[in-house]
């Protein structure tokens, strides 16, 4: 995940061979033989894949014997196309065990980690002048004008070729994120808003393009002059150093979901049930680089939430994985949570989101509605026109408690009311709203020849037909008073690193215009933050508190 991932394409696009033990008990190694260069593919496009069988099962591996399988195939109507097309990504714990798998390495580049702090303007020209222009130390405007900044620069930065900022495919790719750096940094989890991205000297091209993204913004709010602007250009960072130092920051997540000591890695307590939190029954969602690129008021009115994870290019792969087409979109993972309806209940305290037994038939369908508007529009984008589901939902962020969406009309989520037989005959099932209706029943053959009788059965995999419950299963459990508070974690160091580029020095004129002349103005009159989401801040806060007490 992240800029690793835009680099050089998922995890299982590395894969060179396997190894492994089928269901029944066949050992056997496999992988390419034959590849053919295409155009607009950075990896060999694989043609063959051939494989041999260990013709002597024994404990000791010198003793093993690697001949050709009758015919040539693992199994009579299985080829070893099709054992590498499901073993890399058609789910885990699904085809048998695997002993062992060769890699593609790459080479160890720098990485550092590129954001912008807006939180607070930090510069006395900055603090002085929204100051004067809001009547208000905590300048709102200020801050909301910089969020907005940041969105539209990570838009061009990641997603837009045609920007106008400088950037070309190659340095595009080399920046990407795990968690919260595209959302609005006034409301991230951690508060640490920031990219990850890999190259040498190449720091510099990034801090031109903000400079560039800043000159050029029209979310430049009135009685912000050339010095203020200047200011803002310098508010970029970046923070650099080895692997150690990028393995240190991620030690320690958001302690909502981790109860780890310091200084170790994330864990949970272990299987938490289908209900965590309200976002929980929601499914992520894979949205193309091309739909983010268009800047429409979806994308603004959804970005200050969009805390996911940056997609590989389609270039990055051997033609020959299940993954869905949108997997490869070089676009962004996230949740298609029903914001609105949340932000709303959480600051109004109608509904205790952590109990979705008192929810209302009222507030469920009108979760429901906002869900069903954002499928409906990535469905658009993707060309869905009624045949095979596409497939754009992935298994990070899968509750237990997901239902899918409806045969009927996938661009509608499957009610949260209905029980699991309903969901059998209304729903496509959760494997192919993932894998798409195509591949799904591709992967579906497979598993049938090689593993009949479902002995490696996964909650949600391929061959597994459970389905969950009415939302009405999982009701909100009694927490713990007895456990300790959760911390945070402690980015004072990050944040007091080395700037790796120096800031430019700002000029202004010998009579600068008053920026009391601006008083009052929280936006320009031409309509500049036309996506406003005032509400945004403080309601999605009181969301991220839920999220964190659950």
């Amino acid at each position: 995940r992240g800029a690793g991932m835009r680099l050089y394409g998922c995890g299982a696009d590395q894969i060179l061979e396997l190894e492994m033990i089928l269901p029944d008990g066949q050992h056997v190694k496999f992988g390419p033989t034959k590849w053919e260069e295409k155009e607009g593919f950075e990896y060999p496009q694989t043609t063959m894949v051939e494989g041999k069988c260990n013709a002597n099962i024994h404990h000791d591996e010198s003793e093993w014997e690697w001949v050709e399988c009758q015919d040539g195939k693992p199994f009579v109507d299985v080829t070893f196309e099709d054992l590498w097309f499901a073993l890399r990504g058609g789910g885990g714990g699904t085809w048998g065990v695997v002993l062992s798998s060769i890699h593609q390495l790459h080479e160890l580049i720098p990485q550092f980690k590129l954001r912008v702090d807006p939180v607070e303007p930090n510069e006395d020209v900055l603090t002085n002048t929204c100051t004067k222009l809001e009547g208000n130390p905590d300048c709102p405007a200020y801050k909301e004008m910089m969020s907005y900044m940041w969105m539209d620069f990570i838009i061009d930065l990641l997603w837009n070729e045609e920007n106008e900022i400088g950037v070309d495919e190659e340095l595009r790719v080399r920046c990407g994120f795990t968690g919260p750096a595209l959302g609005n940094p006034l409301t991230t989890l951690n508060g640490y808003n920031a990219l990850n991205c890999h190259g040498h000297g190449i720091q510099e091209k990034f801090q031109e393009a903000w400079r560039t993204s800043v000159s050029n913004s029209k979310y430049i709010l009135d009685g912000y002059g050339e010095e203020e602007i200047c200011a803002i250009q310098n508010r970029i960072f970046m923070e650099g150093g080895s692997y150690d130092r990028w393995h240190k920051d991620n030690l320690v997540f958001d302690p909502g979901v981790s109860h780890s000591p310091s200084g170790k890695y994330a864990d949970t307590d272990g299987p938490q049930g289908a209900y965590s939190d309200p976002l929980g029954i929601w499914p992520g969602a894979m949205i193309p680089a091309s739909l983010l690129a268009t800047k429409s008021d979806v994308v603004f009115e959804l970005l200050p939430f969009l805390s996911g994870h940056t997609l590989p290019y389609s270039p990055q792969n051997d033609g020959m994985t299940p993954f869905a087409p949108v997997y490869h979109s070089g676009g962004l993972q996230t949740y298609i949570a029903p914001f609105k309806s949340l932000a709303t209940a959480a600051a109004t305290g109608s509904y205790d989101l952590q109990n979705p037994c008192v929810w209302s038939e009222a507030f469920i369908s009108e979760m429901e509605q906002e869900v069903g508007d954002r499928q409906a529009w990535i469905l658009s984008h993707l060309g869905y026109d009624g045949g095979d589901f596409p497939g754009y939902n992935e298994y990070n962020h899968i509750f237990m408690s997901y239902g899918g969406v409806l045969k009927s009309d996938p661009t509608k989520p499957c009610p949260l009311a209905s029980t699991r037989e309903e969901k059998k005959t209304l729903c496509l099932s959760i494997q192919e709203t993932v894998w798409g209706t195509a591949n799904f029943r591709r992967l579906t053959a497979i598993k049938n020849k090689i593993d009949p009788n479902n002995v490696f059965d996964v909650h949600f995999g391929i061959g597994n037909d459970e389905r969950a419950g009415p939302i009405t299963d999982y009701c909100a459990k009694p927490t713990d008073p007895t456990a300790p508070p959760l911390t945070g974690p402690d980015f004072s160091e990050l944040r007091a690193s080395e700037t790796l580029v120096l800031s430019q020095e700002c000029h202004t004129d010998d009579t600068p215009s008053d920026p009391a002349d601006g008083a009052g103005k929280t936006a320009s009159s031409d309509g500049k933050l036309q996506h406003a989401v005032a509400y945004s801040v403080s309601l999605f806060v009181a969301i991220v508190v839920v999220f964190l007490v659950s």
